[in-house]
């Protein structure tokens, strides 16, 4: 008996293995592409659903890493939108407009992520005065979403927008005379936010209570990060803001610190080379072995699950070390350098504790979605033809935010702070999460007036195009209207392309009996009368909790 079982286990294992990795076409339903989507894409839709299933989740992985990308700062040339409107909402509506109809959907969800790991926030009136540096920060991410995240780091360090942002920006030695000391704003959060954390972790995420740095740590990496301008910019003169801000930081000699900087165990210098010192303390700090299993397990949290297992985070950090995931006999991803985001998201995305719900994580398993990604995915629905233009303007997406409530406050490259629109840690107070040891991050933006105000959004902006954006190809709501006499089947379209199949039967029972409350008879309000089950059964499936928590 313990024989027979050992073997089915092992059995078992091998077949979620094999869903996780060498899915063919053949081996993905529907509702398995649909949830892969939810994780890898800004949602499901049929055409994305039916690309999975034939290329299989490596080959849907392949194709998206190899999609040639668009420089946002090139896009913004071409239209000219800073001389449309705000700069920052132009930049808003092209992260709308390539979240929706993109075909790069993983670099887009990569982007977004990286944008609320390293963060620097159009919020900030300096940073947003600055468009073409701002601009550049955004390239950086696209360029660096599949590409290694301590590269991301290294090319930020030397950005004039992180500069600015978190003000190292002609950070100058200490001169005590003088009252002068170097700021120690971008060196606490490079350790704490982008690198290592507050304690040291095992490879699987556990923290082992030990401290990864204390104010001495801080203070002589700031050390480091002094000297630092643009070219021909000069440490006594205000920057004019109609010149161009744009370009790699140099180093100034006379303003960097010149003896020994002394930080996490190392020594920097002595030397007045500013550039020199910053990449000799990068190399130590992005050596550290904290910064695979933390930024491995953010990545996952972005993904796939607030609450991954230990193992699930060991798997990821050692593809992150490794610079390489093994997908099969013949299929690899990643370059084979420490830290390549190709290896770590399909690390991430093929994991079996990723594929099935079974291993996932039981009533703690998935995560609460982000509100925006919950509305690109319900206009992502029910979109009409659309793809990413290279001139001219795109539609205006503004009036999708008229109503700050429906968000949750929550607006791309807008997070109030340097630690994001929520932590990583956030626990519901009194909740049944928290009694678990749960984390539930994107609670901390959810409130009883988000889920009062996106109650309506469903139908007055996604489904009646009640919002103003008259460029946007009208909402193909065919597939649905034509079943609308049918609420099983209508409930069934909607349960698998919101929620993957996921609806819970009761859930599914609600819904249908609502939609039969409707009365749909041949006639002239015919019409009509469809279009009110679609709106109805859109509202009712989008606030269920099937949709709002990711499985």
């Amino acid at each position: 008996m313990v024989r027979s079982a050992f073997f089915a286990l092992l059995a078992f294992w091998a077949s979620v293995w094999s869903m996780g990795t060498q899915a063919t076409a053949q081996d993905v339903s529907d509702e398995q592409a649909a949830r892969f989507l939810l994780q890898a894409s800004f949602g499901p839709e049929k055409d994305s659903i039916r690309d999975v299933q034939r290329r299989g989740y490596v080959g849907w992985l392949k194709h998206q890493m190899s999609l040639p990308r668009m420089s946002v700062a090139e896009r913004v040339q071409e239209s000219r939108w800073i001389k449309k409107r705000n700069f920052g909402e132009e930049l808003i509506d092209l992260f709308w407009e390539q979240a929706l109809f993109g075909e790069d959907q993983l670099r887009q969800r990569m982007r977004f992520a990286l944008s609320q790991i390293v963060v620097a926030s159009l919020a900030d009136t300096v940073t947003s005065r600055h468009h073409e540096a701002y601009l550049d920060y955004v390239d950086l991410l696209d360029e660096e979403a599949l590409g290694n995240y301590c590269s991301l780091v290294r090319r930020v360090s030397f950005q004039p927008t992180m500069a600015l942002y978190l003000t190292y920006y002609k950070n100058q030695k200490a001169d005590e005379e003088r009252g002068i000391f170097p700021d120690e704003n971008y060196a606490r959060e490079l350790m704490q936010l982008f690198t290592i954390g507050l304690e040291e972790l095992e490879l699987d995420g556990t923290s082992t209570g030990v401290p990864t740095y204390d104010q001495d740590d801080v203070s002589g990496l700031a050390s480091v990060f002094t000297g630092l301008a643009l070219a021909g910019e000069g440490f006594e003169s205000q920057h004019n803001i109609a010149k161009p801000f744009r370009g790699e930081l140099v180093g100034y000699p006379e303003y960097h610190e010149t003896s020994e900087k002394r930080f996490l165990g190392t020594v920097v210098g002595p030397g007045d080379d500013a550039v020199a010192s910053v990449h000799e303390a990068l190399d130590h700090l992005l050596a550290h072995p904290n910064v695979a299993p933390f930024i491995s397990k953010q990545l996952i949290q972005r993904l796939v699950s607030s609450n991954p297992s230990p193992d699930y985070i060991e798997r990821v950090a050692r593809a992150f070390n490794a610079g390489r995931y093994v997908a099969g006999e013949d299929v690899s991803f990643g370059s084979g350098e420490r830290c390549d985001l190709e290896a770590t998201v399909a690390a991430i995305l093929l994991d079996p504790e990723a594929r099935s719900i079974t291993l996932s994580g039981g009533d703690i398993a998935g995560k609460v979605r982000e509100p925006i990604i919950r509305a690109i995915h319900i206009m992502r629905v029910v979109s009409g033809d659309g793809e990413v233009s290279t001139q001219g303007l795109v539609p205006n997406y503004q009036e999708l935010h008229r109503d700050r409530d429906e968000w949750g406050r929550q607006r791309p490259y807008l997070s109030p702070t340097v630690f994001n629109f929520y932590r990583p840690t956030y626990v519901i107070p009194g909740s049944a999460t928290e009694a678990k040891g749960a984390v539930a991050p994107e609670a901390q933006i959810m409130t009883a007036s988000h889920f009062a105000a996106q109650t309506t959004w469903a139908d007055r902006c996604a489904v009646q195009r009640r919002c103003q954006i008259n460029e946007l190809p009208p909402p193909d709501l065919v597939p649905f209207l034509t079943i609308a006499h049918k609420p099983r089947k209508l409930v069934d379209l909607l349960d698998l392309h919101l929620t993957a199949g996921q609806l819970d039967p009761k859930t599914r029972s609600r819904i249908i009996t609502a939609l039969w409350t409707i009365d749909v008879r041949p006639g002239p309000d015919l019409e009509k009368s469809l279009k009110k089950r679609v709106s109805l059964a859109f509202s009712m499936v989008t606030t269920s909790p099937e949709f709002m928590v990711q499985q």
